[in-house]
């Protein structure tokens, strides 16, 4: 992480989940796409609404996740800190 958002992070204490987590991101959009891909053509929009909603189910989900982590982070210090730094 660059030194200065580094800085920036732990004087604002903005919380920075773990890379773990945030790969679920790319894999939620991942999932849209294939089921866009499978999606047959020619039908109505509402059908293809579905894989966004699919989409929207699986990030919320994630946002979820995260949101385990950091309450059950909640009696630690590791507000501003990369986890990479808190782990060593």
């Amino acid at each position: 992480m660059n030194l200065n958002i580094l800085i920036i992070v732990s004087k604002i204490k903005i919380p920075i989940a773990p890379i773990s987590l945030g790969v679920f991101f790319f894999v939620s959009w991942l999932a849209f796409k294939i089921v866009l891909y499978f999606l047959p053509a020619g039908k109505n929009n509402n059908y293809y609404e579905s894989a966004g909603e699919i989409f929207e189910f699986l990030t919320a989900y994630v946002f979820f996740l995260i949101g385990i982590y950091f309450f059950k982070m909640r009696k630690e210090n590791i507000m501003g800190i990369d986890i990479k730094d808190y782990l060593t």
